[in-house]
């Protein structure tokens, strides 16, 4: 659940939350904000005092405005870029 590297280095106990998936059909049923909603009241449970998240702000599957919708703010921006090399 926690990073345990990380808290001991900041002293923030932070959920890092990898992954969060619903299947189609779950989605705009409110399904992944309530597997989320039910994460973060665990953890808060266990003690932990922040959590974060990674996501793909061009994801089509709303993933983006999902978090935003249960509290997380962006805190910072990056840019990806990849390269095939071929053989």
């Amino acid at each position: 659940m926690a990073r345990h590297g990380y808290a001991e280095a900041t002293g923030i106990k932070d959920l890092f939350v990898a992954t969060l998936g619903t299947r189609r059909a779950g989605r705009k049923r409110g399904v992944g904000s309530a597997l989320l909603l039910r994460a973060l009241t665990q953890a808060r449970a266990a003690g932990l005092t922040r959590s974060s998240l990674v996501v793909d702000a061009d994801s089509p599957t709303g993933a983006l405005g999902l978090y935003e919708r249960v509290g997380f703010t962006v805190d910072h921006t990056s840019v990806t870029q990849s390269k095939p090399l071929l053989p």
